[in-house]
């Protein structure tokens, strides 16, 4: 079974709108924060962006062989500029 304090390195999480880094205060706070959870800095509703995203990643993985490899390959960058396509900011209503 998964530990949820050993899954995330801390409780940080970046805002993809703004930047500012969120301190949820522990790992296992950030793995069971809730989709209200808020950036606060602008307000962005950024555990739900993050699910999202996330959503579409395992859908993408189950779909395409180009995603299973291009996960493969390690390309991080790669995967966040494709992601912003997919699931937009703008996309989201905070």
């Amino acid at each position: 079974m998964l530990n949820p304090s050993e899954f995330f390195e801390n409780g940080r999480v970046k805002c993809p709108r703004c930047g500012q880094v969120n301190d949820l205060g522990s790992s296992e706070a950030l793995y069971y924060a809730d989709e209200s959870q808020r950036c606060n800095h602008c307000g962005f509703l950024l555990i739900r962006h993050i699910n999202r995203q996330m959503n579409k990643v395992m859908e993408l993985l189950k779909n395409d062989p180009k995603w299973v490899k291009l996960l493969q390959a390690g390309d991080i960058n790669e995967i966040k500029r494709r992601m912003n396509k997919f699931v937009p900011i703008e996309d989201e209503k905070s």
